[in-house]
């Protein structure tokens, strides 16, 4: 949540699971992969996935829900300003 928030990966702009994936180490890769999944499919959690076979697409719904859940995981968004 929190890197997609720093990236701006929200309205028209949106990434590729694996780019997502390649702001990882490699042997965490994986695990962001199922977890992007995931969490996509969780009521609740603003990240919407879309799109099919290797081009499936992952966006935040909206700044503020993405703020809002990242603070209550925990996340560090003092430094993210507002867009």
């Amino acid at each position: 949540m929190y890197k997609l928030l720093r990236k701006r990966v929200l309205g028209s702009h949106k990434k590729q699971i694996t780019t997502v994936a390649g702001w990882f180490p490699t042997h965490k890769q994986g695990r962001v992969k199922a977890l992007l999944e995931t969490m996509a499919r969780k009521p609740g959690v603003p990240v919407t996935m879309y799109g099919g076979g290797h081009r499936n697409n992952v966006q935040l719904v909206a700044f503020e829900p993405a703020m809002q859940f990242a603070d209550r995981c925990g996340a560090d968004t003092e430094w993210i300003p507002d867009p």
